[in-house]
C-alpha cells in the first residue's frame, strides 16, 4: 500500500514540475483559438533568414537570438492585393498591431457568403500572405503552402509558422543623364530586421563606385556613382544591388537583387533645368515655362526650334518610361 501511495506522490510530483519547468521555459504551446463560423484563422511563429525570430515588443528586451516585431504588419490579399472583408465591411484580413503575447501574428479571413459576407474569400480563390515591415514587403523564404493557400475550412484555426528574408528597394530604378552629368546617388532602403551587406556590381566600364554606403538605423544606404566623360554617343549601363546577410557564419543567405538602369544620352537635349539629369523636374518646368512661370536653358532644346515646349517635355516622358531607348 505504501509502494502504491508513494508512487502515486512521485507521478503528482512530477506532473506539476513538468508543468512548471514547459511555463516556466516557454516549451509550452500556445494554441490558436477557434474562429467564429465563416472564419478561417491563420497565425505563427517568424523567423527571420538569419535565423532569429521576431518577438512582440511588449515583452522582455529581445535576447542574442530575437528581434522585436516593431513596424511589422501581417496581411492575406487575393492576387490583386484586395483584402478578404468581413460581413459588416469594416474588418480586414490583416493584423497590423504586431505579434501578441505569445509571438505570433494572428490573421482573421472572411470567407464568402453571397449575402452575409460578399467581399469575403471564395473557396477557388487563392490567398496570399504577406509580410511587412514599415510599409516594404519582405521576401517569404518558407515553403509556398505557407504563404499561398486555396482549400480553407471556417470556423478553424490552422498554425502556420513562417520564414521571411530582407528585400531591397532602390530609388530611383532608372537614371538618364547627359553628358554634363559625372556623378549620381542611388539611395537603398531594406525591408526587414537582419543585417545586410550593400553590394552593387555593373558590368558596364563607364560606370564606377565611389562610395558604398552601409544600412543605419533608418534602414536606408547611399550609393555614389561616377561615370566617365561622356564619348557623345548614347550609352547604356545596368547595375544590380544586392548583398548578403552581415554575418560570416550566415554568409550563405543572399538578398534579391534590384537592378538600376542608367543611361547617358550623350547631348543636352531635355535637360531644361541643366542639371545634368532627365526626369520629371523638367517636365515641370516646361509646364511652368508653357504658363508664362519659369524660364530654362536652350541647352534643352530637342528638335532645333530654338524655344521650349511640350516637344522638350514629351522627350523627357519617352526615356522615363522606356520608350526612347
Amino acid at each position: 500500500m505504501f509502494k502504491k501511495i508513494g508512487k502515486a506522490v512521485i507521478m503528482q510530483a512530477m506532473f506539476f514540475l513538468s508543468f512548471y519547468f514547459f511555463e516556466a521555459t516557454g516549451w509550452a504551446q500556445y494554441v490558436l483559438e477557434k474562429p467564429p463560423e465563416g472564419i478561417f484563422r491563420i497565425g505563427g511563429t517568424v523567423t527571420t533568414s538569419g535565423g532569429f525570430q521576431l518577438t512582440n515588443g511588449n515583452n522582455d528586451q529581445p535576447n542574442d537570438n530575437q528581434f522585436s516585431d516593431e513596424g511589422y504588419t501581417f496581411a492575406v490579399t487575393r492576387k490583386d492585393g484586395t483584402f478578404f472583408i468581413s460581413g459588416d465591411g469594416k474588418t480586414k484580413s490583416e493584423d497590423t498591431d504586431g505579434l501578441n503575447e505569445h509571438d505570433y501574428y494572428v490573421i482573421d479571413i472572411p470567407l464568402y457568403d453571397a449575402v452575409t459576407q460578399p467581399k469575403g474569400k471564395k473557396p477557388e480563390e487563392t490567398a496570399f500572405l504577406h509580410v511587412y515591415k514599415n510599409g516594404l514587403e519582405l521576401s517569404m523564404l518558407s515553403t509556398p503552402n505557407t504563404y499561398e493557400f486555396t482549400t480553407v475550412e471556417g470556423g478553424t484555426a490552422e498554425e502556420n509558422p513562417i520564414k521571411v528574408g530582407p528585400k531591397l528597394y532602390v530609388s530611383p530604378p532608372l537614371y538618364v543623364i547627359t553628358k554634363e552629368r559625372d556623378k549620381i546617388e542611388i539611395n537603398v532602403t531594406k525591408a526587414g530586421s537582419d543585417e545586410v551587406n550593400c553590394t552593387p556590381e555593373t558590368d558596364a566600364s563607364w560606370i564606377h563606385f565611389s562610395e558604398i554606403g552601409e544600412f543605419g538605423n533608418d534602414d536606408k544606404a547611399t550609393i555614389t556613382i561616377n561615370c566617365d566623360v561622356s564619348t557623345g554617343e548614347k550609352r547604356i549601363g545596368k547595375i544590380e544591388v544586392s548583398g548578403n546577410l552581415a554575418s560570416d557564419t550566415r554568409s550563405y543567405v543572399t538578398v534579391e537583387p534590384r537592378t538600376v538602369e542608367i543611361i547617358q544620352t550623350g547631348d543636352t537635349a531635355g535637360d531644361v533645368n541643366q542639371d545634368g539629369i532627365l526626369d520629371m523636374k523638367d517636365v515641370a518646368l516646361v509646364h511652368q515655362i508653357l504658363t508664362g512661370t519659369g524660364s530654362g536653358s536652350l541647352k534643352g532644346d530637342v528638335n532645333g526650334d530654338g524655344r521650349i515646349g511640350t516637344e522638350e517635355a514629351i522627350y523627357v516622358l519617352e526615356y522615363l518610361s522606356g520608350n526612347r531607348k
